[in-house]
């Protein structure tokens, strides 16, 4: 479960990212009247990088949480 909410958080901080990112691009391509081109090859790898960064960090907490004793973790 835990796990579960870290990889949800990380999918949310992507789509987020991605949606703010794509929209400033678009915004200074207008200021600076230059075409805006996006890639889908480094979207795809901002996307894995995300996705392994988002696990490796989620993994120890989730660890962690998962050892504790119910009665423990809420004194």
């Amino acid at each position: 479960q835990f796990l579960a909410e870290s990889l949800a958080i990380t999918l949310l901080g992507m789509v987020f990212g991605s949606i703010v990112g794509w929209g400033a691009s678009v915004l200074v391509g207008k200021f600076a009247k230059a075409p805006v081109v996006i890639s889908w090859e480094p979207f795809a790898l901002a996307v894995i990088f995300s996705l392994i960064v988002g696990l490796f960090f989620g993994i120890q907490p989730a660890r962690r949480a998962a050892r504790l004793k119910p009665v423990e973790a809420l004194q």
